[in-house]
């Protein structure tokens, strides 16, 4: 997240909990850039129920819509 966001990536820290089939809880956090999952084999959304988003977004189509502006030349 640092690294990508020092070198002006549009990403976001997402943290989310899923109840395992023991009754127990389960934890992950993961990167969006783009609004969509960076380096996952499975989408987490899937699975997991989004607790904290940093920085907030209000959704998927608001990150596209602003990623030609902010991604930088490569």
């Amino acid at each position: 997240y640092y690294f990508l966001r020092s070198e002006n990536y549009p990403v976001s820290l997402i943290f989310g909990v899923a109840k395992t089939a023991d009754g127990g809880i389960d934890g992950h956090a993961w990167i969006c850039l783009n609004g969509e999952p960076f380096g996952e084999m499975d989408d987490p959304l899937t699975k997991f129920t989004v607790t904290l988003r940093y920085p907030a977004i209000e959704s998927r189509s608001d990150i596209a819509e602003n990623t030609a502006r902010k991604m930088p030349a490569r």
